[in-house]
């Protein structure tokens, strides 16, 4: 039986790069997740970019999606 494990090492910079936000900020919504990112990128990043990173850190466990 395999344990699972989690590793940063398979996620992409902007990942790791939103996770790091979120440990900076705490909960937040994906608006001023993607504000502190455009800060942080000089090219900047599409919002909806945002949207599909948050969702797949979600998906694998990262993060937990609150609701109100």
């Amino acid at each position: 039986m395999r344990s699972h494990t989690v590793s940063l090492a398979n996620l992409s910079a902007t990942h790791r790069d939103l996770l790091w936000v979120l440990s900076q900020t705490g909960p937040s919504e994906s608006g001023p997740l993607h504000h502190a990112l455009t800060d942080y990128y000089t090219d900047g990043i599409d919002h909806t970019r945002v949207c599909t990173v948050l969702e797949e850190l979600v998906e694998r466990d990262f993060v937990t999606k609150h609701t109100r």
